[in-house]
């Protein structure tokens, strides 16, 4: 069972009674009740409750160093917590949760979400009550609200589809940021980040490949062994690359219960089953073998109905049933994937390791060694990085430009100002490395595709390679050595080099399910079209008819570039009817 919570932050006595009324008999329990604070998770081992009642932990912790899980925040530990204002936890621990912290003057309540954001939070407010949730079906529940769609929101979010900021789509609803702590009190409220990937960058390490990825391999060993511990049973989404494959020998080492399941599409791009049979073989584990099935796809129906935002394709259904099936017939209580491996290990196809290598190290034997190493990753010449990369260098060290996409979008939509204008991670400090600026891209980017799970009807999904202490290892590894001996993620593939066969280990390509997301649309043209150029978006003035009429036309080639985001714009229109709008 995913860990839920509701927080309720009021000086009304009256709404924390009504509150602890209507969560009573059910699954809830109250692990905090103060005079402004009350706090109810879903399981006593997924709730925390702070000495003295001054707050809780709701969602998995552990701590450092050793990598064990948290079952009491006594004093003094708790008394610092409150004295930190929640700061604490960011530095001695980590994990997948939201803390509530009374502060010492004992009016304000502080909010802090854990900076993996592997525990959603969402809230809602009126004059006196915050209410903050887990989910929108626990805030509905908590509120006594239904929330409908902001149309300007989704405008927006339509033309950033990974770039969050604390706007969701649902009117009068927000999102606490991984990273990030929120202040109330009667002085108002205010937003402090107390955790930042820049924080945990080195720009120059003279540690040697080895030791590097030996660290590595540790953080990672530790972090998947204080997940998998927490659970009976876990089930791992085995793609056939590598940072799966990294799971799946960390499970293996560490002695955990697990199964193991490879998805197939019709295509041979899509078909990994070769590459899980090797790693089967070689860590003599049973991996079992799948295919997408069309029958388990219903365009019509969203996937991320249960979201604030409309995040997911339809071809995640497909995935999801056949996990499902798994965890009914297994008693799984746990799913594992190995999501967020490409941007936490840096995969990066760029000349910008080179331009932090001439930065760093300047321009010596072992920056020709770097540009060499790009070139035998990428295919491209000489030539072609090294201008790159000077056109990196004179670019400057500058904020992220995220590149918007208007495709499909109402004229309307395009020609307005609004849009997300950034993250905080993408404004690097005085001196920042470009490289190091393009992996903390990657980890904003990751932020806004990880909570597409369902809490009610699903175990909870982990995503062990996203676990702050694995995050902050990585990012002190200089962006040249990832690239070393012209492969990506190098260190990583170092680091797991005598775990994993060598048909994984040095493998340079990569399937997935892009041409059974491809099939769903043209199997599911006609429909698609009808409900998109007849739609609630198109009511909304969110989209171009003609432009979508025109690209699902069954006498035309739909462009490969264009299948993912009409399958992002039917969840969307999916979405929307779910929850419908205000007239």
């Amino acid at each position: 069972m995913a860990p839920r919570f509701i927080g309720l932050v009021s000086d009304d006595g009256d709404a924390h009674a009504h509150l602890r009324d209507r969560l009573k008999g059910g699954q809830w329990q109250c692990v905090c009740a103060s005079k402004r604070l009350s706090v109810f998770t879903n399981g006593a081992d997924v709730g925390l409750p702070l000495a003295d009642q001054s707050g809780a932990v709701a969602g998995h912790l552990f701590n450092r160093p050793d990598f064990q899980v948290v079952t009491t925040l006594a004093n003094p530990f708790s008394q610092e917590i409150v004295e930190t204002q929640g700061r604490l936890l960011v530095t001695a621990c980590w994990g997948g949760y939201v803390a509530f912290v009374t502060d010492a003057d004992g009016h304000t309540i502080h909010v802090l979400r854990d900076p993996s954001g592997a525990m959603p939070c969402v809230y809602t407010h009126s004059r006196q009550d915050w209410i903050f949730a887990s989910d929108i079906t626990a805030l509905s529940l908590a509120s006594q609200q239904s929330p409908t769609v902001d149309t300007a929101a989704l405008a927006r979010f339509l033309m950033s589809y990974d770039l969050r900021d604390a706007r969701t789509c649902l009117s009068g609803i927000e999102e606490l940021l991984a990273g990030f702590r929120l202040s109330v009190g009667a002085r108002g409220q205010g937003l402090t980040a107390i955790w930042s990937p820049w924080d945990f960058v080195e720009p120059l390490s003279e540690t040697s490949p080895e030791d590097l990825a030996s660290d590595l391999r540790t953080v990672v060993l530790a972090c998947v062994n204080a997940w998998a511990g927490r659970f009976a049973h876990t089930l791992l989404s085995v793609s056939g690359g590598l940072d799966s494959s990294i799971l799946t020998a960390c499970l293996k080492t560490g002695g955990h219960r697990a199964s193991y399941l490879t998805l197939a599409t019709n295509e041979a791009v899509g078909d990994e089953r070769a590459y899980a049979r090797v790693l089967a073989a070689h860590l003599k584990v049973e991996i079992t073998e799948a295919q997408y099935d069309m029958t388990d796809i219903d365009v019509t129906r969203s996937s991320a109905s249960h979201l604030p935002r409309p995040v997911q394709y339809a071809y995640g259904q497909g995935e999801h049933a056949a996990k499902l099936r798994i965890v009914r017939e297994r008693g799984i209580d746990a799913l594992m994937t190995g999501i967020g491996g490409d941007n936490v290990f840096c995969s990066m196809h760029s000349g910008t390791p080179l331009v932090d290598s001439a930065y760093a190290r300047g321009l010596r034997t072992e920056s020709l060694g770097t540009l060499m190493d790009i070139c035998a990753l990428t295919g491209a010449s000489v030539w072609e990085i090294g201008g790159l990369a000077i056109e990196k260098a004179l670019a400057g060290n500058r904020p992220y430009r995220w590149l918007y996409d208007d495709s499909f979008l109402h004229p309307d939509v395009v020609a307005q100002a609004d849009r997300i204008s950034g993250h905080p991670w993408l404004t690097p400090p005085k001196g920042a490395l470009p490289g190091k600026a393009a992996h903390i891209v990657k980890l904003v980017r990751i932020q806004g595709t990880i909570d597409g799970f369902s809490r009610d009807d699903t175990p909870p999904q982990i995503n062990p390679l996203l676990s702050q202490p694995i995050v902050e290892a990585c990012l002190r590894i200089p962006t040249w050595e990832w690239v070393r001996g012209g492969r990506d993620r190098s260190i990583a593939r170092l680091a797991f080099a005598g775990d994993l066969p060598a048909e994984i280990v040095q493998r340079r390509s990569k399937g997935g399910p892009d041409s059974f997301a491809f099939d769903i649309i043209d199997r599911n043209r006609r429909v698609l079209c009808d409900r998109l150029v007849n739609g609630e978006l198109r009511r909304l003035r969110l989209i171009d008819p003609v432009a979508i009429h025109d690209a699902l036309d069954p006498e035309r080639a739909i462009d490969p570039m264009q299948y993912l985001r009409l399958s992002g714009l039917a969840e969307a229109e999916a979405w929307v009817r779910h929850w419908g709008t205000k007239p």
